[in-house]
């Protein structure tokens, strides 16, 4: 079956980034296995999100959807985090994955709620607060308005996985509160923008709770 998602990059393939991690991208710009390697008759998971899923600043192995598998003993954990994703994008995409991949569970780290999504001259465009075109849409994107275009795609994605019969674990930053200590104390990974592996093991061990007790 041909799998077709929509990516928010043009890299494929392999490539050592400036801080020495090595991205090994597929046909489709995610960081997981070719799609046409997927096993439809064993268990599998989608993980979305943004550059915090991909794994931005630690090695394949070390980012949450790789350290998850162990945990809940799911070794197909499809991570479709791409690099500035909004929610929106998310939502837009959720719908063909669910279809395409039939997944059993989907593990969702949401990015926050600042950030959003455009479509302009046929191009859909991610718009995170450091954008140098943020200011253009204060008025028509508030922060009230943003907010609650974040909890309507929340409920878009329960609903979506609901009529599928599919489990939806998602996260946010708060979830991570309980335990890992205070945000200001998190170690940054090789890029120092982005955390490192023990941050990373402890949103999977975040999901690997949540997983269990629902």
């Amino acid at each position: 079956m041909q799998i077709n998602i929509p990516s928010l990059t043009s890299n494929r393939g392999q490539h050592v980034d400036e801080f020495g991690i090595v991205w090994n991208l597929n046909s489709d710009g995610f960081r997981t296995i070719e799609f046409d390697q997927i096993d439809f008759n064993k268990p599998r998971a989608l993980a979305m999100g943004c550059s915090h899923t991909k794994g931005s600043g630690v090695k394949q192995h070390e980012s949450w959807p790789e350290v998850l598998k162990e945990k809940i003993n799911i070794d197909q954990i499809i991570n479709l985090g791409q690099w500035g994703a909004s929610s929106d994008y998310v939502i837009r995409i959720l719908p063909d994955c669910l279809e395409q991949f039939k997944p059993d569970v989907v593990f969702v780290f949401w990015p926050d709620y600042v950030r959003f999504e455009i479509l302009k001259d046929g191009i859909y465009r991610q718009i995170i607060p450091t954008d140098k075109d943020r200011i253009l849409y204060i008025e028509s994107h508030s922060d009230e308005l943003l907010k609650e275009n974040y909890a309507n795609n929340l409920k878009i994605a329960a609903e979506l996985c609901r009529d599928r019969a599919v489990k939806l674990i998602g996260i946010s930053w708060d979830d991570l509160i309980p335990v890992m200590d205070r945000a200001d104390k998190w170690n940054k990974g090789a890029d120092n923008l982005h955390f490192d592996s023990v941050w990373q093991h402890g949103v999977a061990e975040t999901f690997k709770r949540l997983y269990e007790s629902t």
